[in-house]
């Protein structure tokens, strides 16, 4: 693997995944130098975290569409209906890459299947603030979730 993803198994984040029979690459992690610069680029240069993001940034000045609380399900380990909702409200090829971005120093790229089949895992590791957003240029939605359990969907304006 190049410089930039390492493995999830050869991370302290593969405890997160000891359930889901991971396959090579499933789940990676970002370098941390490459985690900024894709965080520079799709995010935001100045910002941290999602909380420092400024008021003029588009995740946090464009529309926010609410998707579905996840908290009860993810509390009962239901998990199929959030992916379900998920898969159904968000617009990406379930082959296309997409980053979780925890803050803009921790990524981790996945498949978007493979986010939907293991969203809980993903949360587990972080819940407030988290952003997914497609591993490409232009891109036109974000998810954010909370702590609250909430997930909202960003349309860029």
């Amino acid at each position: 693997m190049n410089k930039q993803f390492t493995d999830i198994n050869e991370t302290i984040f593969s405890e997160y995944f000891e359930d889901a029979n991971l396959q090579q690459n499933d789940v990676t992690l970002v370098a941390k130098e490459y985690s900024r610069q894709l965080w520079r680029e799709l995010i935001e240069s100045t910002a941290n975290s999602y909380f420092s993001l400024s008021d003029s940034n588009w995740i946090v000045n464009s529309d926010k569409e609410w998707i579905y609380n996840w908290m009860e399900d993810y509390n009962n380990h239901d998990y199929d209906r959030f992916s379900f909702i998920l898969s159904n409200n968000i617009n990406i090829d379930l082959d296309e890459h997409v980053l979780f971005f925890i803050n803009r120093d921790n990524a981790l790229k996945t498949k978007w299947k493979f986010f939907l089949s293991h969203w809980s895992d993903f949360i587990c590791i972080a819940d407030d603030g988290s952003l997914i957003i497609e591993m490409r240029k232009n891109i036109e939605q974000a998810i954010i979730f909370t702590s609250l359990g909430e997930s909202y969907k960003i349309l860029r304006k």
